[in-house]
């Protein structure tokens, strides 16, 4: 049995090693996807930025690789040395990347700078010991498993014994003292396991019938105990199903946060940045329609984008309904956000209609059972709303 043991325990080691390089290879191949999706998709905007001196562009830029997987550290160098950083460089094992950024202009390429990305290893290394320890565990249930199951074999001849005290047992009653338990074999000059058993339990059935009580006692206490170690444990189930949830959200705004500054980029239009801003809110927030708008220089509310539920049922020429959506007063549960300066949740038909702030909708738009109003604020002042409804 001792030898079956080591030869699994062999076995689970090099399945352990050979499945951990390949993990932490892949883990060291993503980042250099990273690198080069950054190369691909970022040098030639940050190229055209820097030939063009747009400091915001590039900074957005830079900021946007910085916030991807793994990516620390951020710089770039003109051609006068100049540099412009985003991210700080503190990890212990970094993986440094070094591009040229080029600028074709009038049929020839001209270099303009050189981008240097750092990204840290730390995280890969902590997947590595994460994922050491998950497949250590594992591999050494199994080989136990396995080594267990070898062991009934090997003891499969003393099956017969362990039936006849199976039997003895079922029949014993705590109340009445049970005959003594003898088995039917040979007798050895040299106890063994199951003499050494046949008397545990002679030993312990006298016992047993003097003790009852006590015996309960202890397996309510006991029974007590594994309580509240359940109850323990499902708190701590629902706490890492917390937590996790948070991590999602986490991560989905921070999508949601690099795919609003990747469209700023392409968008060349106020109202087509508004529209897909609006898209990403909707998804963020699992919301069936929404709006966002502006307050004007005359303190009324101007649309800058809006969703189509609404629209396909509006009776109005897009001309006009186009007008009517521009210098809007503030009030109604949706833009008395703007003049209160704070968000709002509202739950529920029945209470947006009862709340004060209410005066109905425009007819044809789509019912409102729920409602999401965020103010959008400058240095301090509101300037605007986000308003997202029905959220599934």
């Amino acid at each position: 049995l001792i030898y079956i043991l080591l030869f699994s325990s062999v076995v689970t080691l090099c399945i352990t090693a050979i499945q951990l390089y390949t993990e932490i290879n892949r883990d060291l191949a993503n980042i250099e996807e990273q690198f080069a999706k950054i190369e691909n998709f970022f040098s030639p905007s940050l190229a055209r930025a820097l030939w063009e001196f747009n400091q915001e562009a590039i900074k957005i830029q830079m900021e946007s690789i910085a916030n991807l997987s793994d990516i620390e550290y951020v710089e770039i160098t003109d051609e006068d040395n100049r540099s412009i950083v985003a991210g700080k460089k503190t990890t212990q094992y970094p993986l440094t990347k070094q591009m040229l950024l080029t600028y074709k202009s009038k049929g020839q390429d001209i270099e303009v700078g050189r981008l240097i990305v750092v990204a840290s290893k730390t995280n890969v290394y902590d997947r590595f010991l994460s994922r050491l320890m998950i497949i250590l565990f594992s591999q050494t249930a199994k080989t136990f498993l396995v080594s267990a199951f070898i062991f009934f074999i090997v003891h499969h001849i003393i099956i017969k014994h362990l039936a006849f005290i199976s039997s003895y047992l079922k029949d014993i009653e705590m109340v009445n003292l049970p005959s003594t338990l003898s088995l039917q074999r040979r007798s050895a000059s040299k106890k063994d396991e199951l003499d050494q058993m046949v008397l545990s339990i002679n030993e312990m059935t006298e016992r047993q019938h003097k003790s009852f009580d006590e015996i309960e006692q202890i397996v309510l206490a006991r029974t007590s105990e594994l309580t509240d170690k359940n109850e323990q444990l499902n708190k701590e189930i629902t706490d890492r199903k917390k937590a996790d949830e948070q991590v999602l959200r986490k991560n989905r705004l921070l999508d949601a946060i690099n795919m609003v500054f990747q469209e700023a980029l392409t968008c060349e239009t106020v109202e087509e940045l508004g529209k897909r801003c609006l898209q990403v809110a909707e998804k963020l927030t699992e919301s069936k329609f929404g709006v966002i708008g502006e307050l004007n220089s005359e303190g009324l509310f101007d649309v800058i984008a809006i969703s189509n539920p609404g629209w396909d049922k509006c009776r109005l020429p897009k001309g006009q309904a186009a007008v009517v959506i521009q210098n809007m007063p503030i009030r109604g549960v949706d833009r008395a956000t703007i003049r209160d300066g704070v968000s709002r949740i509202i739950n529920g038909e029945e209470a947006i209609c009862s709340h004060p702030d209410h005066i109905g909708v425009p007819e044809g738009h789509p019912p409102v059972e729920a409602f999401l109003g965020v103010p959008l604020k400058y240095m301090g002042k509101t300037i605007g709303m986000i308003g997202l409804g029905n959220k599934k």
